[in-house]
């Protein structure tokens, strides 16, 4: 199974800030985008990630054990996606 790095991103965030609201202003998307996109991901991982309610949201035990082993990788990502700009920032200079 595929899944969108999108839907697991909007996932981490809001698993982070325990808000759908606060996860769609820091992604600079609508709280319905959010709360689509974690359903879009539930549906697919056939999993509820987050308890809801009018005023709170917060992960089940799957959606916990989930977000602690994604947490890492995509930690990983962020540092290496960074590591080749950073080359390829000081190539691009050069270049000029």
């Amino acid at each position: 199974m595929q899944t969108d790095h999108t839907l697991l991103r909007t996932f981490l965030l809001v698993a982070q800030t325990q808000s759908f609201t606060k996860a769609a202003a820091r992604l600079g998307v609508s709280r319905s985008a959010v709360s689509h996109a974690v359903s879009q991901l539930e549906q697919q991982l056939k999993l509820r990630l987050f308890h809801r309610t009018t005023r709170n949201v917060s992960t089940t035990e799957a959606g916990e054990q989930i977000y602690r082993r994604l947490l890492p990788l995509f930690d990983e990502i962020d540092i290496k996606i960074g590591e080749v700009q950073q080359g390829f920032g000081e190539e691009f200079r050069r270049s000029f």
